[in-house]
């Protein structure tokens, strides 16, 4: 197989994984699938996904596929911990709320491991998925990048950039006591 589509086949791979981690995040916490925020998660997912590969693409294989699995399993982690904490609490935490509970937190902290649920693991599953995938290509070739492919690829994330963020205007939910701009601008 060629380099290029290797790599090709490998940053495929890790999208879809990205976003079906988002998916399932999702579903976990009961949130509506067929809903009209779904298109900005799904814009701002692709951004952001698309943005972590194009940056692996100029690091050597090894750190390439290091870059993407962490990804993975931090966006999984953070998952994780939002919908056991929305289980737990009651409530989505912010990081200014984990801030200001810091110097608390020792004290749930036993409490909220044994409050977790098997099935809120499954968030786990596409990142290791890709794990496998990547461990199973990890001797394939580096793909040589030439400037031209990567002005496209750079091109095709800021076009989604500018509708993820356009979208932030134009796709509302009536049920919202705050606008999503209103949010992204000050999200504390």
């Amino acid at each position: 197989m060629k380099a290029s589509r290797e790599s090709l086949i490998i940053g495929s791979f890790y999208v879809f994984n990205f976003l079906l981690i988002e998916l399932i995040f999702r579903v976990l916490n009961q949130f509506n699938l067929i809903d009209v925020v779904l298109i900005r998660i799904v814009l701002f997912s692709l951004c952001t996904s698309l943005l972590i590969y194009a940056i692996s693409l100029l690091l050597p294989k090894i750190l390439q596929i290091l870059l993407l699995n962490l990804s993975l399993f931090t966006l999984a982690f953070i998952g994780l911990s939002q919908v056991a904490f929305k289980g737990y609490m009651n409530a989505n935490y912010s990081f200014g709320l984990l801030i200001s509970m810091f110097s608390r937190i020792n004290t749930y902290a036993g409490d909220f491991v044994g409050f977790l649920k098997s099935a809120y693991f499954i968030i786990f599953i596409p990142s290791l998925l890709f794990m496998i995938f990547s461990f199973i290509h990890r001797k394939d070739e580096q793909l040589k990048l030439t400037v031209y492919s990567f002005v496209k690829l750079v091109s095709i994330i800021l076009l989604n950039y500018v509708l993820a963020f356009s979208s932030l205007t134009w796709l509302n939910s009536k049920d919202l006591c705050i606008s999503a701009y209103d949010l992204f601008k000050n999200p504390y």
